[in-house]
């Protein structure tokens, strides 16, 4: 297991301004709704999954491969997706709900990148659902955790959805990133090494090269994942620049 001085994760609710974070969490929530048109189907491919004999939507319908399989006329599939016009984003929902591949809810990108490498650099563009969060831009800006800010985006789960435990992309170096979870409905989110350990806080970081997932409960619930290069003061006084910044 990958740790950071010594721990599974590290805990930055005191090195945050949470309480200005938490009290505007319903314009976050009226944000999400307001962008609910820009709203996909998330996933990791199968490859990076803890569970590896299950295939990911991302393996059938992200990948290069897409085109083929979605036309493939001897798929199980192929009169639905024919039916859907070959429309991957149509196509990504009906395997959704057929579930028979793995998946991790829904992604909701401010920020993103065509190139998973570039998630933590600054050349990453807003899309059309930033504007729907003039708050929390103002809050990222004012934190000062980042001196570059990269991909932004949430994850949605529906009402007790059980993420594929996965592990990221290694891109050189540790992602520079925050992962917030202020919503009371999400169960659980854990990092995996030698057992699960669920992460008690509302604010922190861990080493994505780890497994890792989300369990919600009984209501629909979101986390939000920030990237980018962490500010060098501000990293060293949460102590955790010598091991983000190689």
């Amino acid at each position: 297991m990958y740790t950071i001085n010594g721990l599974p994760y590290i805990d930055l609710s005191t090195n945050i301004d949470l309480s200005r974070l938490i009290s505007i969490q319903n314009e976050i929530v009226f944000g999400i709704v307001k962008s609910r048109e820009l709203i996909t189907e998330g996933g990791a491919s199968s490859w990076n999954c803890l569970n590896r004999d299950i295939p990911s939507i991302v393996d059938v319908l992200h990948n290069p491969n897409c085109t083929t399989h979605i036309h493939n006329k001897n798929g199980l599939y192929y009169e639905f997706y024919k039916k859907l016009n070959f429309v991957p984003r149509d196509c990504v929902m009906f395997a959704k709900y057929v579930g028979e591949y793995q998946q991790m809810g829904q992604i909701l990108f401010l920020r993103t990148h065509d190139l998973i490498e570039h998630k933590s650099l600054p050349d990453c563009h807003d899309t059309l659902a930033y504007i729907n969060f003039p708050s929390l831009r103002k809050w990222i800006t004012d934190c000062k955790v980042f001196d570059k800010v990269g991909r932004i985006l949430f994850f949605l789960n529906s009402p007790n959805e059980l993420h594929s435990i996965h592990l990221d992309t290694f891109t050189g170096s540790p992602d520079n990133f925050i992962i917030i979870n202020l919503n009371p409905h999400l169960k659980e989110l854990s990092v995996y090494g030698d057992k699960k350990y669920v992460i008690g806080c509302k604010v922190s970081v861990f080493d994505t090269r780890n497994y890792h997932g989300t369990i919600g409960n009984d209501f629909p619930s979101w986390t939000l994942r920030i990237d980018g290069k962490f500010n060098k003061a501000w990293a060293e006084s949460a102590g955790i620049w010598d091991y983000f910044s190689n």
